[in-house]
């Protein structure tokens, strides 16, 4: 029943908003387990887990999300959000890098980019940021 699914996506929210989010993860696995082909909570569990640091169960999820929607921006950043996480920070730079050329007025994919850029600089001295800033740019 759509309707139904469309209340649980919402009461899910209802429950991020109010800072319970065990609570909203147990219940958008409920519905992910009960309606696989829900992209909608599906990502939002992605998401909701990858912010928990909880990248294992995370990965799982993004790789359904990729099978079906392997092109789709907001996916693409939650992998390259992994990546970062993993400590991947030239494929999390790679996958932002094509995300800021094909999406030119979004924010999110340049400044995950210059998150991780960050990330990296703070790593090693030895990185060149005006380099990867121009290389970015297409």
């Amino acid at each position: 029943n759509p309707g139904y699914l469309t209340a649980q996506r919402k009461l899910s929210m209802v429950l991020l908003e109010q800072y319970r989010v065990d609570e909203a993860i147990d219940f958008l696995r409920r519905i992910v387990d009960g309606e696989p082909a829900d992209l909608q909570a599906r990502f939002l569990l992605a998401r909701t887990l990858l912010q928990r640091g909880r990248l294992g169960e995370a990965e799982r999820e993004i790789a359904m999300l990729v099978r079906k929607e392997p092109t789709t921006p907001a996916v693409q950043e939650l992998k390259a959000q992994v990546y970062v996480q993993r400590g991947r920070l030239d494929d999390g730079l790679a996958v932002y890098r094509r995300l800021a050329v094909e999406n030119p007025g979004a924010k999110a994919p340049l400044q995950g980019y210059l998150r991780t850029l960050d990330i990296k600089r703070q790593q090693s001295d030895e990185v060149d940021m005006e380099s990867y800033l121009w290389r970015s740019r297409g």
